[in-house]
């Protein structure tokens, strides 16, 4: 584990982040991912993208949060940015979430970031 500092993202707490190298899922269009976005990690490719309530290839599950911004060029993967947290402890209203997402889905991602380490607490 390495202790990783956050400097687009000040509202975080005690961060350690795996030493592995995760990977953003290239697109066919240009994408933006703002620091805080929820992501799920797609199970085939084990790359990551926006969580996505909806899908059944494993990104509708919530697996890490990206911890600064990050332009994905269209047909191109990006690690830049992209951290596996564990025992990280930030803001409910400084995360990210698809639009459209319900109470529930949000409950839900809020649980599955909790059993891998990532605390989401009140402001």
């Amino acid at each position: 584990m390495s202790k990783v500092v956050i400097t687009d993202w000040p509202e975080y707490s005690c961060v350690e982040k795996d030493t592995l190298n995760p990977v953003i899922a290239a697109t066919a269009e240009q994408q933006i991912f703002n620091a805080g976005t929820v992501l799920g990690k797609i199970t085939d490719s084990g790359k990551y993208t926006k969580l996505n309530p909806a899908a059944t290839d494993g990104s509708q599950i919530a697996a890490a949060v990206l911890i600064k911004t990050v332009v994905v060029a269209a047909n191109s993967d990006s690690s830049e940015g992209v951290a596996d947290f564990r025992y990280a402890r930030l803001y409910k209203d400084s995360l990210i979430f698809p639009e459209g997402i319900t109470d529930e889905q949000k409950q839900t991602a809020l649980d599955e970031l909790e059993s891998v380490g990532i605390i989401a607490t009140a402001n």
